[in-house]
């Protein structure tokens, strides 16, 4: 007993059961109506849309017994021949195999003969597969063809058809199938077929189509044969060979929840399972990518292919996240999924990839430490669910949140002395023998108005956002039209770097004002260039301090009468000793990666031009891989990995080039001494190849940036860096 498949079986045989092609299907169906059918139609689409059943609809719709008209009756004997494929004038020709100029000679001849029913149509599929032989010959037949003669033309690359024959057919885009409709399509099969399916496992294969329904029905043929009458989700994945989405979400709760054990016990659950983690990375992606949309937007059901279930549960999950952190989410895992096709190590790259999300003190913008840093509270979202113990509540919790050393105590501000009283008036003799009274001190200036300079901070931060940061510090106030502020020579250092100066200059002739005093620096607006009042002190020796201006004189005694009364002591002058210790000097960090000589800048050079004449198997196993030496026409390629060295090796045994001074390639782990310049290298190649990392370096290795990291002695994000 012959069995004939669910894909031929539920196959349209009308235009609007065309799911998901609702306006090629209008479209063909209204130029029947109006006899405007065009002698030659260009069906474009992946595969599995549509296409050929759209042509054999087109088809029968031509050629049935009661019309033409757009719904064929499918009745018919005209309708029954071309359905199943056996009629004398629907010729459905495979491009594939008659792709040569003979072939289209035969199809010239054939069409010149008188069709048995109301229209001869061709239809051709993989039409991109004719040579340029076969298309041109098949140019005048298209352009002057026999009457009632039709070609229908399907293909799921269009690029590859000459534009000559795209100018005489009328072009139609097939598009893929949203997951909800292959949903519907499927459930509605499932119900024809009395068959009991869980949503789920109608999600996954949906999914796993690819919005293909040819292959979403072959797909569900395949785990109903593997459960049996009735099929769930786990079923379903583990059929085909997928990662569960419910576990995918666990994971990410967990993440959310910054539970480290819980989200590494998922990931260890799913490799004891033998899931591949290659598709978990795929699918950790594709919800972190929803994740951020329904974090970001608020009608997300246009930008994300899942079914109402899925995007209630993505929804709420979203409220629980940090926008901020769900970008960093989604950059961490894109980094883990590109690391995993080219390391042999997927389950380490995975667990540290989970580990960074479920961190959820991570890296903050530059904009929200500039507004930190000012005295204002941490940054609340809109669309967190956190709860509010967790947030930051002081400038000491802020400063933790960013990674910074906690701020040193203030000092108490000192009373303010009172006012010493007069003592009613004595005898004139008790008055002459008492010592003369000093004047009561003359109060200090009152200091000018501190006004907030918020504007003045934000036109430095959109050239620079750390020397922005580091001016909040200085306390600026106006006086007049100058800016006066304080820092510490460490923090004086950042504003005396010549791309500060010019930057706090702009800012100044900005917002009108003249000069920026701080310390012992002076940055005029006019010239951009700082020009310090004082010599500045040499690194590590503090300045001596200003000479401090006494408040008040003693009076000079009155001439003494009996008896004579002890000389006044001279007043003891309050200014302070100057300082002579040097500031505390920061603690020393890692060093620096080395620049790159001319030795490595040549080999760099090399194995660029190099690299893309190697065979595509092997270029995303080299990508981690950076060139050392040349040996005898072998060039030398290093890495850190021992497990990649052993990958390679073999693989690079057979490879010849002709290059002028590179034959062959050979691989060699780096040793301790290297490490440091490998991987300068490889950074500058991943610079090279990737734009966007090329500008987070060029941010990152920013005087300004390194010097605020340096003083703050901050914990750096450096993912990928």
């Amino acid at each position: 007993m012959s069995y004939k498949v669910l894909a031929r079986t539920y196959r349209p045989q009308r235009f609007d059961a065309l799911v998901g092609q609702e306006v090629v299907g209008r479209t063909l169906a209204n130029a029947i109506t109006r006899q405007r059918v065009h002698h030659a139609y260009l069906f474009c689409g992946p595969r599995g849309v549509g296409k050929t059943s759209a042509a054999r609809i087109l088809a029968m719709a031509l050629n049935c017994e009661v019309g033409p008209q757009a719904d064929p009756c499918g009745q018919c004997a005209s309708c029954v021949a071309i359905a199943g494929g056996h009629s004398l004038d629907v010729q459905e020709i495979d491009g594939a195999s008659h792709n040569g100029v003979d072939h289209v000679r035969q199809l010239q001849e054939t069409a010149h003969t008188r069709a048995t029913l109301r229209c001869r149509i061709f239809i051709i599929d993989e039409v991109h597969m004719l040579t340029n032989q076969a298309f041109n010959a098949l140019l005048k037949l298209l352009e002057e063809p026999p009457p009632a003669v039709h070609f229908i033309f399907a293909t799921t690359e269009p690029h590859k058809v000459l534009d000559t024959i795209k100018s005489r057919c009328q072009r139609h885009d097939f598009k893929r199938i949203p997951t909800r409709r292959i949903m519907e399509q499927l459930e509605h099969v499932c119900g024809r077929e009395q068959l009991s399916v869980e949503r789920e496992a109608l999600r996954v294969v949906a999914v796993a189509a690819e919005g293909g329904m040819r292959d979403a029905l072959s797909l569900l043929e395949q785990v109903i044969a593997y459960t049996g009458d009735h099929v769930d989700g786990s079923a379903a994945a583990a059929c085909l060979g997928l990662v569960d989405r419910r576990a995918v979400m666990a994971l990410l709760g967990a993440c959310a929840e910054q539970d480290r054990a819980g989200a590494l016990r998922q990931l260890d659950a799913l490799y004891s399972a033998g899931a591949d983690l290659r598709r978990f990375a795929d699918a950790l992606v594709a919800e972190v990518r929803g994740l951020v949309i329904c974090g970001e937007v608020a009608q997300s059901d246009g930008l994300i292919d899942s079914d109402a279930e899925h995007l209630a549960e993505l929804n709420r999950l979203a409220g629980l996240l940090d926008p901020v952190h769900g970008r960093r989410w989604l950059r961490v895992a894109l980094d883990a999924a590109a690391e995993i096709s080219r390391t042999g190590h997927p389950r380490t790259v995975l667990e540290l990839a989970i580990l960074r999300m479920a961190d959820g003190a991570g890296a903050q913008a530059l904009g929200q430490l500039l507004h930190q840093l000012q005295g204002g509270a941490a940054p609340r979202s809109g669309s967190s669910g956190a709860p509010r113990a967790q947030r930051p509540k002081s400038a000491h919790d802020s400063r933790q949140a960013l990674g910074l050393r906690p701020a040193p105590p203030r000092r108490p501000e000192p009373a303010p002395r009172p006012a010493p009283q007069v003592p009613p008036p004595a005898p004139e003799r008790q008055q002459r023998s008492a010592p003369p009274m000093a004047p009561p001190p003359v109060s200090e200036p009152p200091k000018p108005e501190v006004v907030p300079t918020a504007p003045f901070l934000h036109a430095v931060a959109r050239s620079s956002q750390p020397l922005a940061a580091t001016l909040a510090l200085a306390g600026l106030r106006i006086d007049g039209q100058r800016l006066v502020g304080r820092l510490d020579d460490a923090r004086l250092a950042i504003c005396r770097q010549e791309r500060s100066r010019s930057d706090v200059a702009a800012a100044l002739a900005e917002h009108g004002f003249v000069e920026l005093v701080i310390g012992n620096l002076n940055i005029k607006a006019s010239s951009g260039s700082a020009q310090p009042a004082l010599s500045a002190p040499p690194p590590g020796v503090a300045p001596a301090p200003a000479p401090t201006q006494e408040v008040s004189q003693p009076a000079a005694a009155p001439e003494p009468v009996n008896p004579p009364a002890a000389p006044a002591e001279p007043p003891v002058s309050a200014a302070p000793e100057p300082r002579t210790s040097a500031p505390p000097s920061p603690p020393q960090r890692d060093e620096k990666l080395p620049a790159l000589d001319d030795e490595a800048k040549r080999l760099l050079t090399l194995w660029t031009s190099i690299f893309p004449s190697l065979p595509d198997e092997l270029k995303g196993r080299l990508v981690p891989f950076a060139p050392v030496e040349i040996e005898q026409g072998t060039l030398v390629l290093g890495s850190e990995s021992e497990g990649l060295i052993d990958t390679v090796s073999e693989l690079l045994k057979p490879v010849q080039l002709n290059h002028e001074s590179v034959r062959s390639l050979r691989s060699q782990l780096v040793g301790s001494e290297a490490a440091p310049r490998h991987r300068a290298m490889m950074r500058q190649l991943r610079a090279d190849r990737d734009p966007v990392f090329r500008e987070q370096l060029a941010l990152r290795e920013h005087q300004t940036t390194q010097a605020v990291v340096d003083l703050f002695d901050a914990v750096v994000d450096e993912v990928g860096l």
